[in-house]
């Protein structure tokens, strides 16, 4: 059984992305003020593969929508290999 989200939610997006994670950083981190979505800076640790890193952000989502779209906005970012 699934569990209801209740908005706004604040939580850890984790990312796997390939490539310099400067960069991926970035990338991100402006997808979010675009969307004017609350965060704190990302952290980086080594992926399970060398080409690999996890970004981590914790984030402020207001509503499903913008959960929705901030995750198929995600998915538009090269690099970015997995995201929850």
């Amino acid at each position: 059984m699934s569990k209801e989200i209740i908005f706004p939610i604040i939580y850890d997006l984790r990312i796997i992305y390939r490539g310099d994670s400067a960069q991926g950083i970035e990338h991100i981190e402006k997808l979010l003020k675009d969307m004017s979505i609350m965060y704190k800076p990302g952290v980086i640790k080594p992926g399970g593969k060398s080409d690999l890193v996890r970004l981590a952000f914790n984030v402020t989502i207001m509503n499903k929508q913008q959960m929705d779209v901030m995750y198929g906005n995600l998915n538009t970012i090269p690099g970015i290999k997995w995201a929850t």
